[in-house]
C-alpha cells in the first residue's frame, strides 16, 4: 500500500462513520424530539451530528472527486439527509404549541 491509498483509506473510515453517526443522531433526535431544549446532552448530539453530517458530505465529495467514483455521492446523499432532517427537527421545535 502506497502513501496515497493508506491517506484514501483513512477518508473512507472517516466519511462511513461520519455518515452513520449522523443517521444515528438522527434517528434518535426523531424519537426523543419532545426533550429538545430541555436535555444537555441531547443538545449535544445534535451538535454532534451536525459535525459529523458536513463531515460525510465533505468526505464523500472528496472520495468522489479523488476516486471518480459516483458510489461516494452516496455518502452525500445520506449526510445531507440526515442534516436536513436534524434541522427540521430543530426548527419544528421553536414553532409556539
Amino acid at each position: 500500500m502506497n502513501a496515497v491509498d493508506a491517506r484514501d483509506s483513512r477518508l473512507v473510515f472517516v466519511t462511513l462513520a461520519a455518515a452513520a453517526i449522523a443517521v444515528i443522531g438522527m434517528l434518535v433526535t426523531f424519537f426523543v424530539q419532545a426533550q429538545i431544549g430541555r436535555s444537555v446532552l441531547l443538545t449535544a448530539l445534535i451538535a454532534l451530528s451536525f459535525a459529523a453530517s458536513l463531515t460525510g458530505a465533505i468526505g464523500g465529495l472528496l472520495l468522489a472527486d479523488r476516486r471518480r467514483n459516483v458510489m461516494w455521492i452516496l455518502a452525500l446523499a445520506i449526510s445531507m439527509t440526515a442534516m436536513i432532517a436534524l434541522l427540521a427537527t430543530v426548527v419544528s421545535s421553536f414553532v409556539p404549541d
